[in-house]
């Protein structure tokens, strides 16, 4: 086995445009190869980081004259479900918006978002028998 491994070698060094291109090419697959797994572990194989994640819902508005599904929450109308909503938990919103950075070169536009635990003016918030 070691000389089938000097024999390599040696070949390698004899021919070093196959032996850059050979390393490029396991590089760039180990490379991708992390890069995928990464992700699917991170979306699909980690649980997410609450106690009963199936039990998160996402709800919208309706807002018909428009011809909008999933319109955003008015801050108004999300106090109110906070104070009556009896089947869930708790509340939380997602504020997204967007940015234009600017500096050294070309301005940038950047979008956001933002996950507030948001509470009704004036009213003690309650989770799970505990004040916040």
């Amino acid at each position: 086995m070691l000389t089938d491994l000097r024999f390599a070698l040696r070949s390698l060094r004899k021919a070093p445009a196959f032996t850059s291109v050979a390393v490029f090419t396991l590089a760039l697959g180990v490379g991708a190869t992390t890069a995928i797994f990464s992700v699917v572990n991170g979306v699909l194989l980690k649980p997410l980081p609450y106690a009963d994640p199936d039990g998160l819902v996402m709800v919208w508005e309706h807002n018909f004259p428009r011809g909008r599904d999933r319109n955003v929450v008015s801050p108004a109308n999300f106090f109110t479900w906070t104070e009556q909503a009896q089947v869930l938990e708790d509340l939380a919103a997602l504020v997204e918006g967007s940015a234009t950075l600017t500096g050294g070169g070309e301005p940038e536009r950047s979008r956001r978002g933002d996950l507030r635990h948001l509470r009704a003016p004036g009213r003690a918030h309650q989770r799970r028998g505990r004040r916040l």
